[in-house]
Protein backbone atom coordinates (compact mmCIF):
# COMPACT_ATOMS: atom_id res chain seq x y z
CA UNK A 1 0.00 0.00 0.00
CA UNK A 2 1.43 3.34 -1.01
CA UNK A 3 2.24 5.93 1.92
CA UNK A 4 2.69 3.52 5.17
CA UNK A 5 -0.04 2.38 7.57
CA UNK A 6 -3.60 4.42 7.63
CA UNK A 7 -3.24 3.43 11.59
CA UNK A 8 -0.08 4.48 12.22
CA UNK A 9 -0.76 8.21 10.59
CA UNK A 10 -3.64 8.83 12.21
CA UNK A 11 -2.10 8.07 15.47
CA UNK A 12 0.65 10.53 14.66
CA UNK A 13 -2.08 12.67 13.38
CA UNK A 14 -3.98 12.16 16.91
CA UNK A 15 -0.79 12.70 18.89
CA UNK A 16 0.33 15.81 16.99
CA UNK A 17 -3.18 17.05 17.51
CA UNK A 18 -3.59 16.33 21.25
CA UNK A 19 0.13 18.33 21.50
CA UNK A 20 -1.33 21.16 19.60
CA UNK A 21 -3.94 21.08 22.36
CA UNK A 22 -1.49 21.17 24.83
CA UNK A 23 0.61 24.01 22.87
CA UNK A 24 -2.73 26.13 22.91
CA UNK A 25 -3.52 25.65 26.06
CA UNK A 26 -0.36 27.07 27.51
CA UNK A 27 -0.47 29.91 25.09
CA UNK A 28 -3.65 30.66 26.38
CA UNK A 29 -2.81 30.09 29.84
CA UNK A 30 0.11 32.67 29.46
CA UNK A 31 -2.27 35.32 27.71
CA UNK A 32 -5.23 35.07 30.13
CA UNK A 33 -2.34 35.98 32.96
CA UNK A 34 -0.40 38.67 30.70
CA UNK A 35 -3.45 40.64 29.00
CA UNK A 36 -5.93 41.59 31.05
CA UNK A 37 -3.56 43.05 34.21
CA UNK A 38 -1.90 45.34 31.56
CA UNK A 39 -2.64 49.07 32.26
CA UNK A 40 -4.71 49.47 29.10
CA UNK A 41 -6.99 46.60 29.64
CA UNK A 42 -7.20 46.05 32.98
CA UNK A 43 -9.13 49.87 34.03
CA UNK A 44 -11.28 48.78 31.21
CA UNK A 45 -12.80 46.13 32.54
CA UNK A 46 -12.67 47.26 35.75
CA UNK A 47 -14.85 49.81 35.34
CA UNK A 48 -16.88 47.60 32.77
CA UNK A 49 -17.43 44.67 35.43
CA UNK A 50 -16.42 46.47 38.43
CA UNK A 51 -13.87 45.42 41.35
CA UNK A 52 -15.48 42.58 42.21
CA UNK A 53 -16.82 41.27 38.85
CA UNK A 54 -13.48 41.53 37.58
CA UNK A 55 -11.83 39.82 40.72
CA UNK A 56 -14.28 37.01 39.98
CA UNK A 57 -14.36 36.81 36.27
CA UNK A 58 -10.46 36.94 35.84
CA UNK A 59 -10.56 34.04 38.96
CA UNK A 60 -13.21 31.60 37.69
CA UNK A 61 -10.82 32.24 33.77
CA UNK A 62 -8.07 31.45 35.29
CA UNK A 63 -9.53 28.53 36.90
CA UNK A 64 -10.77 26.99 34.01
CA UNK A 65 -8.02 27.30 31.76
CA UNK A 66 -5.61 25.99 34.48
CA UNK A 67 -8.43 22.49 34.77
CA UNK A 68 -7.85 22.65 30.74
CA UNK A 69 -3.99 22.98 30.47
CA UNK A 70 -4.31 20.21 33.25
CA UNK A 71 -6.03 18.28 30.96
CA UNK A 72 -4.53 18.81 28.01
CA UNK A 73 -0.91 17.67 28.96
CA UNK A 74 -2.24 14.38 30.73
CA UNK A 75 -3.52 13.97 27.05
CA UNK A 76 -0.60 15.09 25.62
CA UNK A 77 2.03 12.03 24.27
CA UNK A 78 4.70 11.39 26.30
CA UNK A 79 8.38 11.96 25.61
CA UNK A 80 10.95 10.68 27.46
CA UNK A 81 13.46 12.66 27.97
CA UNK A 82 15.97 10.35 29.32
CA UNK A 83 15.42 6.84 31.15
CA UNK A 84 14.79 6.86 34.95
CA UNK A 85 17.41 5.40 36.80
CA UNK A 86 16.56 3.59 40.18
CA UNK A 87 19.39 5.68 42.00
CA UNK A 88 17.29 8.72 41.42
CA UNK A 89 14.01 7.69 43.90
CA UNK A 90 16.91 8.13 46.29
CA UNK A 91 18.04 11.23 45.78
CA UNK A 92 14.45 12.43 46.30
CA UNK A 93 13.87 10.40 49.78
CA UNK A 94 17.73 11.86 50.90
CA UNK A 95 16.24 15.80 49.98
CA UNK A 96 12.65 15.12 51.82
CA UNK A 97 14.54 13.82 55.35
CA UNK A 98 16.12 17.22 55.68
CA UNK A 99 13.40 18.48 58.12
CA UNK A 100 13.30 21.48 56.39
CA UNK A 101 11.87 21.54 53.07
CA UNK A 102 11.73 24.81 50.84
CA UNK A 103 8.46 26.31 49.28
CA UNK A 104 9.97 25.16 45.66
CA UNK A 105 10.18 21.43 46.49
CA UNK A 106 6.90 21.30 48.54
CA UNK A 107 5.19 22.81 45.42
CA UNK A 108 7.18 20.47 42.94
CA UNK A 109 5.92 17.56 45.01
CA UNK A 110 2.54 18.99 45.84
CA UNK A 111 2.20 19.03 41.84
CA UNK A 112 3.89 15.84 41.06
CA UNK A 113 1.28 14.18 43.57
CA UNK A 114 -1.57 15.53 41.56
CA UNK A 115 -0.46 14.86 38.57
CA UNK A 116 0.07 11.10 39.18
CA UNK A 117 -3.16 11.44 41.12
CA UNK A 118 -4.42 12.77 37.78
CA UNK A 119 -3.13 10.36 35.75
CA UNK A 120 -4.61 6.93 37.98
Amino acid sequence: MLGGNPCARRTRANERGRLGEYAAAFAVFLLIHAVPVRPPVKPWLVASLGRAGFGMAYSELSVAVLVWLIGAAARAPYVEVWKRAEWQNHVTLADDDTGCPDPCTVSVHAASLFLWLLAE
